[in-house]
């Protein structure tokens, strides 16, 4: 977890080797290290998204562009409003039906599985919704990224929390690309 987070709740309950408990003077800068937008605990390793080896991630992708109704459907279709409160909400989707299995199936949100709004404007742009489960009918619909982590290399609830801490500090509103009325 970032610095700027322990450092809110006063320190660590079991601090990794290195960080001494509730000292803020023992827990400068020595006790951690500067990474690309951020700061971490020294003994931590970092990688970067997207290595190909170690493979980071194993699904990185935009979602489905099927025609979506508001009312009633086969499969429920995520949008950026479903995830808008910062976690997946179910009543806050787009229906559709017809659907090929192997569609339904590269589609269908997975337990662990992160969406990222990557696009639309800046009050959206960062946010993500965590799956805390597998799903039998909410697939993943466009203008959301679905990340998949590579759980051998690291946790995809951490992962999660990485970048809502990126977007709480300002990281993706800093480096995005804009377009007229959009981020």
């Amino acid at each position: 977890i970032p610095v700027r987070q322990l450092e809110c709740n006063g320190g660590l309950e079991n601090p990794p080797s290195g960080l001494a408990e509730n000292s803020g003077e023992d827990r400068g800068m020595s006790a951690v290290r500067d990474i690309e937008f951020t700061q971490i605990a020294a003994e931590w390793d970092s990688i970067t998204l997207g290595e190909e080896n170690p493979q980071t991630l194993l699904v990185m992708r935009n979602g489905m562009t099927a025609k979506q109704v508001q009312d009633g459907g086969e499969y429920k279709v995520s949008r950026i409003e479903t995830i808008g409160g910062g976690w997946i909400d179910e009543k806050r989707v787009r229906f559709t039906s017809g659907l090929k299995e192997k569609d339904v199936e590269k589609y269908r949100l997975r337990k662990g599985d992160i969406l990222f709004s990557h696009i639309n404007s800046d009050k959206h742009l960062g946010k993500t919704g965590f799956a805390e489960r597998d799903y039998d009918d909410l697939l993943h619909g466009m203008n959301l990224l679905l990340i998949r982590a590579n759980p051998e290399i690291f946790d995809p609830e951490f992962l999660n929390r990485v970048f809502q801490h990126y977007r709480d500090i300002g990281v993706f509103i800093s480096i995005c690309s804009r377009a007229v009325n959009q981020s």
